[in-house]
């Protein structure tokens, strides 16, 4: 019996003392689980020195390195380092190799997306504006938010006078619930999800910049997720993911510019999903989208609130649908494919393209922009469905503003004229083609100069139109008054005030009209 009672005193003893040292090992890693940067100006990051109380050693790879002191710091890297966390919380925190010639990486390992490798901007304090700035560094971290919490704001700047490489391994989010900006010029990025404005709360704004900058999004890139999202491209920048989703969610507002640059996307792009999705292309920008494309994806189904894309192809930018496009899938959708003296917008469509599936929608062709569809063009909505062709020059559509490999449908076209265009006799304006057949055209024409009239002129392929010197009863624009014009004056008899086919301008297409269409008859 003396025997057992020694056993287990002894084995409780060393429970105690095993949960004892347990207890000191926790608690002395939770102490050194995090470690704030002290100095008060510019340091070397592995310095101890620069650490807590100077005496804890440099964060590990299981330690959270903090920044907060509302200062600015230039931290130093002489050598690689790694930790589960970096938190940038207050004031403006440069990062940089202490020689350039021999640059670093700096490794965060978190998985959590809930808890991200690399934070800036974390929040839950009031902080203002957080700066993180990157330079002849390389970034790995698995997640990496900026402006993380509601009252985050972060702000992460590359200069293009240095190299950076940011390698995120699953998530990069700009504008997570807070307010979230990144400038990068000619960096290399990488990520396998990117998300800008992620929460109802959160904003983002991204500006790329310079020929040797590049994103690439393995995964979905989403602008405007449930808050706010805004990406600028330019200066010879490329982005280059997976999908595309701009303005996702209910009451999401998603805006993507670019000037010069350039954006591939391996899959669908769409440009207001249920929210507000604005696309603007300029200065030879390139976009280019495989599969299919809409404008205007979803009406109640499945989020709830009704998307709306506007996408505007402007001074020799061009987008390339590499499949089918939908302006107004069941959302609206409007195109705009306009020309200046900076050039003129091209849209490319391999597939079909349809207007209108089930909201009114708009495609908009001006100053000589035009769309080339490789199959058919359809109309949903003959009603409420618009197509305006708007003409600044005398040589704009010298070719087809719409040229389509398939079929097109019938549409009302409204056309309009630029404040300086001067119409003349002669003036030629190719309208539609179809390889495989044309409807028809019925067109909405402004007014000319009383000396000149519209002459449209159609068969089963082409459509366009002429002006021509006026001839009064001429109704059809073909220069004579004939059997064709008594067919459109019987159709407008009766009340018409203001119409064309009231030739005595009484307000009645009536007999003396037609009796004065007979005196007009050419021969």
């Amino acid at each position: 019996m003396k025997n057992t009672m020694r056993v287990t005193a002894a084995a409780a003893l060393s429970a105690l003392v095993a949960a004892a040292l347990s207890a000191l090992i926790a608690a002395a890693a939770a102490v050194a689980d995090e470690y704030h940067w002290n100095h008060p100006g510019d340091g070397n990051y592995g310095n101890a020195v620069n650490w807590n109380d100077g005496e804890s050693g440099v964060p590990d790879y299981d330690d959270t390195a903090i920044f907060d002191t509302e200062a600015t710091h230039k931290v130093y890297f002489s050598a690689d380092h790694t930790t589960d966390r970096a938190l940038v919380r207050s004031g403006t925190v440069s990062l940089r190799p202490i020689f350039p010639e021999f640059p670093a990486t700096y490794t965060l390992l978190n998985p959590d997306t809930a808890t991200p490798g690399l934070v800036v901007g974390h929040g839950g304090r009031g902080r203002d504006l957080v700066w993180l700035r990157l330079s002849d560094l390389t970034v790995h971290a698995t997640n990496m938010t900026v402006g993380h919490l509601p009252d985050g704001t972060g702000h992460v700047l590359h200069y293009s006078t240095s190299d950076l490489s940011l390698i995120i391994d699953q998530n990069l989010i700009i504008g997570n619930e807070g307010i979230g900006e990144m400038e990068l010029y000619d960096a290399t990025m990488t990520s396998a999800v990117g998300t800008i404005g992620l929460a109802a709360s959160g904003s983002g704004d991204v500006t790329l910049g310079g020929e040797e900058m590049q994103w690439t999004c393995d995964g979905p890139l989403t602008v405007g997720k449930s808050g706010e999202g805004a990406l600028l491209v330019f200066g010879g920048a490329t982005v280059s993911c997976h999908d595309a989703i701009i303005a996702q969610h209910e009451d999401s507002t998603g805006a993507v510019s670019t000037g010069a640059g350039q954006w591939l996307i391996d899959g669908t792009l769409d440009v207001g999903m249920t929210g507000l999705g604005t696309l603007d292309l300029q200065y030879g920008a390139d976009v280019t989208n495989h599969t299919f494309a809409t404008i205007g994806t979803y009406d109640s189904w499945p989020y709830g609130n009704g998307g709306v894309g506007e996408v505007t192809v402007d001074d020799d930018a061009t987008w390339t649908v590499d499949g089918d496009l939908y302006i107004g899938f069941f959302g609206a959708g409007s195109l705009s494919i306009l020309g200046d003296i900076h050039g003129v917008g091209s849209v490319i469509v391999t597939g079909d393209a349809s207007i209108g599936l089930n909201y009114e929608s708009t495609l908009m062709l001006a100053g000589g922009g035009t769309i080339t569809i490789g199959g058919d063009l359809t109309n949903y909505d003959h009603e409420f469905d618009r197509l305006i062709i708007e003409i600044h020059e005398h040589d704009d559509y010298a070719t087809p503003a719409i040229d389509a490999g398939g079929s097109i449908d019938a549409f009302d076209p409204e056309v309009m004229l630029d404040y300086s265009y001067e119409p003349q006799v002669g003036d030629e304006f190719a309208i539609a083609h179809a390889d495989a057949g044309l409807a028809t055209f019925s067109f909405h024409l402004p007014e000319l100069p009383e000396d000149l009239q519209w002459e449209v002129i159609q068969d089963d392929h082409d459509v366009g139109l002429v002006i021509v010197p006026f001839v009064k009863g001429d109704f059809n624009g073909d220069g004579l008054v004939n059997v064709a014009d008594l067919l459109i004056l019987l159709g407008a008899w009766g009340a018409c005030e203001g119409c064309p086919e009231d030739l005595n301008d009484d307000g009645v297409v009536d007999t003396a009209d037609l009796l004065e269409l007979l005196g007009l008859w050419s021969t």
